[in-house]
């Protein structure tokens, strides 16, 4: 999995790298596993896969991205050690985050499927 670093706001480059849009009032700074990158700030959300408006967009998408990608890497782990993962995601009301919990099978657990099998 690729790790995402938001490097700030550069007001010296005007220049998307991606899009290759010129004169931006400013651009963020991206790196991608060692490629920094300049971008726009619409642009930058694309590339993380999401809508963002302002350089706080921004650094919020990649922090949740990489949280995102912590997770997998860690429900991946427990499948690759485990037969069966017990968990749920769920998405915090008052933060707005993803969050997974994680738990050891016990005899209370039921395991489920969805869609439930017709």
């Amino acid at each position: 999995m690729s790790t995402v670093t938001y490097l700030g706001v550069e007001d010296s480059v005007n220049a998307c790298d991606c899009c290759g849009k010129a004169d931006l009032k400013k651009t963020v700074a991206l790196d991608f596993d060692g490629e920094k990158k300049n971008y726009g700030v619409v642009c930058a959300g694309r590339a993380l896969g999401t809508r963002t408006r302002t350089p706080a967009d921004v650094a919020a998408a990649v922090a949740q991205k990489n949280e995102l990608d912590r997770i997998k890497a860690r429900v991946d782990h427990i499948r690759e050690t485990q037969d069966v993962v017990y968990g749920r995601f769920y998405l915090s009301s008052r933060s707005l985050k993803t969050q997974m919990t994680i738990a050891a099978p016990s005899d209370l657990m039921v395991a489920q499927v969805y869609p439930p099998p017709s």
